[in-house]
């Protein structure tokens, strides 16, 4: 590879140690992330903090296994004390393992029953932390919240906590080039018969086709919304400043912000311009990161003159 060809390369690692960066870190709305922190840096504390909560998680689950027993004991010393004629079991153990609005909710007498809830949950979280989640396409994504749902998950140890998170960060780049991949793909529609449009490369604008419709007062993207948000959180990222942790990305509330007797929005990295037969028209400000997700995806053979 030529030396002008790696400094691209290069940009596009560096990109993907910023979301790690950020991710990791956990800083708080409104608070600025540390520049000068070394991604390896961060992440090992990250790693450190991580597997002392789960020596911590480990501890209380057996300390809650010992105090299940107690329990259990004693409501059934109550119940038989005072039983019950209608049949009812007042005293009967139960334990909430409501997760909220991922579908989790019901009770238990099981105690192991919670324990796995947690489990999921915890596991979730430090992926969600490490940012390494936030560089998968759709449907990476949506296979590793699948197999979390699943439970399909290891034991929550600190050894496997390290190398998950290792091997995760490891993958990282593999991760970001497939999100990268999938938008290259977005942006060069093959069933199109737009001109503007190219079958090979990333040019300085493209037609999307029933991208956007009629929200009465308002332009919406409902259906296109995950590939817009896609679009929006590689060219962040490719900018070096990470990763949309929600949908909320400029691009998509521009679009929605849009009067529709206007028509046209603008953001940090694209001009738009919406009509009333669902195409969206996007022009990129930023041909470097259009060079670079041309790089990324296709190679060498696609940069050309833009």
């Amino acid at each position: 590879m030529t030396a002008e060809l790696a400094l691209p390369d290069q940009k596009i690692d560096e990109a993907i140690e910023s979301c790690l960066i950020r991710s990791s870190e956990l800083p708080q709305s409104g608070e600025e992330t540390p520049e000068s922190e070394g991604a390896s840096k961060t992440i090992a504390t990250y790693v450190d903090s991580c597997m002392n909560a789960a020596q911590f998680y480990i501890d209380a689950c057996n300390r809650l296994r010992v105090l299940h027993v107690e329990m259990q004991t004693i409501a059934n010393n109550a119940a038989a004390t005072f039983p019950d004629s209608q049949g009812a079991r007042p005293f009967s153990l139960r334990y909430n393992t409501d997760s909220g609005y991922r579908g989790g909710y019901g009770n238990t007498n099981d105690i192991e029953d919670v324990f796995k809830t947690w489990k999921r949950e915890a596991w979730r979280n430090i992926f969600q932390g490490i940012g390494v989640r936030n560089l998968m396409n759709q449907e990476t994504r949506k296979e590793f919240d699948d197999n979390l749902e699943k439970g399909e998950l290891p034991e929550l140890t600190p050894v496997n906590v390290g190398q998950l998170i290792c091997d995760m960060v490891r993958r990282a780049r593999e991760f970001a080039n497939g999100s990268i991949r999938e938008v290259f793909n977005i942006l060069i529609p093959w069933r199109n018969t737009h001109k503007t449009n190219s079958h090979f490369r990333v040019g300085r604008k493209v037609i999307l086709a029933n991208a956007v419709s009629d929200g009465y007062t308002r332009w919406q993207c409902y259906g296109w919304e995950p590939r817009l948000i896609m679009i929006d959180n590689v060219f962040t990222m490719l900018d070096g400043h990470g990763i949309y942790r929600t949908g909320d990305v400029p691009l998509v509330a521009a679009i929605r912000a849009t009067p529709m007797d206007k028509g046209t929005c603008e953001t940090e990295y694209f001009r738009c311009k919406m009509f009333k037969n669902g195409n969206l028209h996007i022009e990129f400000k930023r041909l470097d990161l259009v060079r670079l997700v041309n790089l990324s995806a296709a190679g060498e053979y696609v940069l050309g003159n833009d």
